[in-house]
């Protein structure tokens, strides 16, 4: 089963393939969205799906930076 991760902390300049490819190296991404502005910037924060749930687990034990900055980083929950 698939799991989302929120990611916070991110620079004004990452991509949705920059941060596809720095959490690839925990497990398969299905998906991975920097929220950005009408402009195209990034606003700072994002999500990754992974295909497996319990990469979710071994992603929240790291302290993890990208582009030079430490990342914040939830278990995003879904919405009602």
């Amino acid at each position: 089963m698939s799991a989302k991760l929120f990611v916070a902390g991110l620079s004004w300049t990452t991509t949705h393939e920059d941060l596809h490819s720095f959490f690839s190296q925990f497990g398969v991404v299905k998906e991975a969205i920097v929220i950005q502005t009408t402009e195209g910037q990034s606003k700072g924060f994002g999500f990754v799906t992974f295909q497996e749930s319990a990469v979710i687990d071994l992603v929240l034990t790291q302290e993890l930076e990208l582009d030079g900055r430490k990342l914040s980083l939830k278990r995003a929950l879904p919405t009602v």
